[in-house]
């Protein structure tokens, strides 16, 4: 494993498309030289023992993957904001990241996002209805609030959707769009109102948690065309 920090003369490798430094022991700060590596494609970083914020990355109009997972960041989430839309994966979950979620509606390639298990408050964005791409959601255990946004609808490519352990309220919306759909996850939140969003699914449905929440009426009849539901 390798020790230490990243120095910020990795600035000067203008060449770079793959970061992979996964998997070892770094500390301290990510030097703010990485957002002028214009030619980065990937980034992992997962796996290290990095702290502080994580840099703007405005000028990397290349970038495909960002995987800084299980790093010990912390800091506001605002880069996200910085992500250029060649995106397609961000996994970003078991740090401290906090703030509100920035606008992402820029990033339509991104198919995969996780930020679960960080320190996220506010609202979900409307603006996640212009991640069209989407297919994995994850935004499990922050302290997310207010109602799942309508926009969600049409994402219309989602497999799977998490949103357990936060505090979102409201109803749950019409997801009889989202056809693909085969894991949602919205156990403990607030979510209150009617089961009847369950006989809306998509018979591609095979997870769903709905625990401890405050939903106020029973099972609706209209389900027996989930046949590939396993767990409720």
């Amino acid at each position: 494993m390798i020790h230490g920090t990243l120095p910020s003369s990795i600035g000067g490798l203008k060449a770079l498309k793959n970061l992979n430094l996964g998997l070892n022991q770094f500390t301290g700060e990510v030097p703010q030289e990485l957002g002028v590596l214009s030619s980065l494609e990937v980034i992992l970083l997962r796996n290290n023992r990095f702290s502080g914020t994580f840099p703007q990355l405005w000028d990397l109009d290349k970038l495909k993957v960002l995987h800084v997972f299980d790093c010990n960041f912390d800091g506001d989430i605002s880069w996200l904001a910085s992500l250029p839309p060649t995106m397609e994966s961000i996994l970003a979950h078991s740090n401290e990241f906090s703030g509100s979620l920035p606008m992402m509606g820029h990033l339509f390639n991104v198919n995969d996002i996780n930020l679960g298990l960080n320190a996220l408050v506010g609202d979900i964005p409307e603006s996640i209805g212009g991640m069209t791409s989407l297919e994995h959601l994850a935004l499990y255990s922050n302290m997310l609030s207010g109602q799942i946004p309508s926009q969600l609808q049409g994402l219309t490519g989602l497999i799977d959707i998490s949103f357990r352990d936060n505090r979102l309220t409201g109803a749950i919306p019409n997801l009889m769009a989202l056809t693909k759909l085969e894991t949602l996850d919205l156990a403990r939140n607030q979510f209150d109102g009617s089961l009847q969003w369950l006989s809306e699914l998509s018979p591609t449905i095979h997870f769903v948690n709905a625990d401890d929440n405050a939903f106020s009426d029973g099972l609706p009849s209209a389900i027996s065309h989930l046949l590939n539901l396993e767990t409720l």
